[in-house]
């Protein structure tokens, strides 16, 4: 039997909104407004540990997070506070930024791929105020028919579950920028070699 993934979502903000609770976190620099996330505490269980469900006496205090393709919640991901280890609920999701994936795809932004996945999670505000200040740029331009440049893409961001699908997911993204050496270097080493130039990272 299917959990409701709505109502969980639903109670884990409640819960991550109590001042107790959220003071836990309050130097992390977690989005205020772009994205719905929540707090709860949950057990780990299955093949590597990469499902889990809630519990009142849970393991690991976890952060709760929409899984989102084609902009529909197909399922939810428990990030561990302490080690960042994530679980699904369903197994469902394949990524954090899937559709982020496909914009990029089809040029309409520059797709960054982080390491962890609570990276994912700060930039989401970033990400919102890019994409605002992009479209009001575009906007700008078109309806004053300005003689202007179209205006830097937006940074959008990503965050795959399982690195191994990355070949398939990110299959016709022109350019995907690491932050770090390490993961591209993971990266291009899942790719064939005529694909690795894709792969880049920002200098230091």
């Amino acid at each position: 039997m299917y959990a409701d993934l709505d109502s969980e979502l639903l109670h884990a903000m409640a819960l991550a909104r109590r001042k107790e609770v959220a003071s836990l976190f309050a130097d992390l620099d977690l989005p205020a407004t772009s994205l719905q996330w929540g707090f709860a505490r949950v057990d780990f269980y299955g093949f590597e540990r990469k499902l889990y469900e809630p519990q009142e006496d849970g393991e690991a205090m976890a952060f709760i997070i929409p899984v989102v393709e084609d902009g529909e919640l197909v399922d939810l991901a428990a990030i561990d506070g302490l080690t960042e280890h994530l679980g699904q609920r369903h197994g469902h999701g394949k990524a954090f930024g899937l559709d982020a994936i496909e914009r990029a795809r089809w040029g309409c932004c520059n797709l960054h791929l982080v390491e962890r996945p609570l990276m994912w999670l700060r930039k989401q505000d970033v990400v919102l105020r890019e994409i605002v200040s992009f479209a009001r740029d575009v906007a700008m331009i078109m309806g004053e028919k300005l003689k202007q440049p179209v205006p830097d893409l937006p940074d959008d961001y990503a965050y795959l579950f399982d690195l191994h699908h990355a070949q398939a997911l990110l299959a016709d993204v022109p350019k995907i920028v690491c932050d770090s050496i390490p993961l591209a270097e993971r990266l291009q080493a899942l790719l064939p070699t005529s694909q690795r130039k894709r792969v880049v990272v920002p200098d230091v």
